[in-house]
C-alpha cells in the first residue's frame, strides 16, 4: 500500500538540519536537491501498489533516490562474475548435479560413471556429462526432485545447443569476451549510446558481444583460391573483397560525405561519456547477470540518469 501524501519533505535523521550548516552550497547534491524535480516518481509507480491493502510501503521517491546514489557515487552491492573456460563450467555443472543427487536422491548415485581426470579436455567432458544424463534420465524423471529436474535440464539444453562451448560462467551464460584492440579484451556486454550537442545521454541500450560468424569461415574452407592465400609473413598476398547490401551501400556512401567526416571529429565525446559511465558511475562492472537483467533491471537506464543529472546540474550552474 503506497502512502498518500507525497515526498515533498523526508526526514533521515533526527540531525538532518546540520546537513544546511555542513553542505557547501556548491555541493553537488544540493545542487541536485535544488534544481532537479523527482516528484514525477511516487505518481509513476502508484499502480504498481495496492490502494487499499497492506502495510505502507516505503516510498517509490526515496528507493529511486537510493538507486540514483548508488550510481552517482558507484557503490557496489554485487561482486562480479568471473570467466572460465567451458571444460570448467561444464564440470562444476555435472559435479553440482551429482552433489545434488547425493544429497536428495542418494540412490541414483550408484549408476554415476566413472569421472574423468582434471586433464581431461572439453569434448571429453562434453562424452561424459552425455553419459551421465543418459543412465540417470529416468531416475531424475522418477525423483521428483524439481532441483535435480531443473539443473538435469538445463545442462542437457546446453550441450543439445552446443551452446556449452560458447559460453565463459556458468552464472552468466550471455556475458561474452570482446577485443577493444587486438592485444586488450574485456568481458561482459557491449552499451550503445547517442548523445546530445550538450552531451545528454538520449538513447542507450546494450547488447550481447558479436561473435565472428562460423558462415563466413565455412565459405573462406571452400573457396577455390584459398591455396593461394597465405597471411602473416607469408610471400603472397590475401585478397577480401566487400559485397555490400543496400542498407549497408547507404551508411558507406553517408560515412564518405562531408557531413559525416565533420560529425566523425567530435566522435571523442561518445568515448568519453563511456569512461564516465565505467569509472565514475561503476558500469564497468554488472550488478546482475544475464542480457535480460542489464535491461531490465535498469542498471543502464540508472547509469545513464545519474550521469545526466550531474550534466544538467552543471550545465545549470554554468549557465547562472
Amino acid at each position: 500500500m503506497l502512502k498518500d501524501n507525497s515526498q515533498m519533505c523526508l526526514s533521515l535523521s533526527p540531525y538532518q538540519g546540520l546537513y544546511d550548516a555542513i553542505i557547501p552550497q556548491k555541493h553537488l547534491l544540493r545542487r541536485n536537491k535544488e534544481n532537479i524535480d523527482f516528484s514525477f516518481v511516487n505518481p509513476m509507480l502508484r499502480k504498481q501498489y495496492c490502494e487499499h491493502f497492506g502495510r505502507p510501503a516505503k516510498e517509490p521517491e526515496m528507493m529511486f533516490k537510493l538507486m540514483f546514489l548508488k550510481k552517482l557515487y558507484s557503490t557496489h552491492t554485487n561482486a562480479s562474475v568471473r570467466a572460465k573456460p567451458p571444460t570448467q563450467i561444464l564440470r562444476d555443472l555435472s559435479k553440482q548435479l551429482r552433489k545434488e543427487i547425493y544429497k536428495n536422491a542418494y540412490d541414483l548415485s550408484e549408476s554415476f560413471p566413472e569421472k574423468l581426470s582434471l586433464e581431461a579436455g572439453l569434448d571429453e567432458e562434453i562424452a561424459y556429462t552425455e553419459a551421465l544424463l543418459s543412465v540417470l534420465k529416468k531416475g531424475i524423471a522418477a525423483c521428483g526432485n524439481k532441483k535435480i529436474q531443473d539443473l538435469a535440464e538445463r545442462i542437457r539444453g546446453l550441450l543439445d545447443t552446443d551452446k556449452i562451448r560458447e559460453i565463459r560462467s556458468k552464472d552468466d551464460e550471455d556475458a561474452r569476451f570482446g577485443h577493444k584492440t587486438p592485444m586488450s579484451t574485456f568481458y561482459g556486454y557491449k552499451n550503445h549510446l547517442a548523445m546530445t550537442e550538450e552531451r545528454l545521454i538520449a538513447g542507450i541500450s546494450v547488447t550481447l558481444i558479436a561473435k565472428t560468424n562460423p558462415a563466413v569461415a565455412a565459405a573462406a574452407d571452400k573457396c577455390p583460391l584459398k591455396g593461394q592465400c597465405k597471411v602473416g609473413k607469408g610471400k603472397t598476398h590475401s585478397y577480401s573483397i566487400t559485397q555490400a547490401s543496400e542498407k549497408n551501400r547507404s551508411r558507406l556512401e553517408f560515412e564518405a560525405s562531408e557531413k559525416f567526416q565533420e560529425r566523425l571529429k567530435i566522435r571523442h565525446r561518445i568515448e568519453e561519456k563511456n569512461g564516465e559511465l565505467k569509472e565514475a558511475h561503476g558500469l564497468g562492472r554488472a550488478d546482475s547477470v544475464g542480457l535480460f537483467a542489464m535491461e531490465v533491471q535498469m542498471q543502464m537506464y540508472f547509469t545513464a540518469f545519474a550521469a545526466n543529472i550531474k550534466r544538467i546540474t552543471k550545465l545549470i550552474a554554468l549557465a547562472g
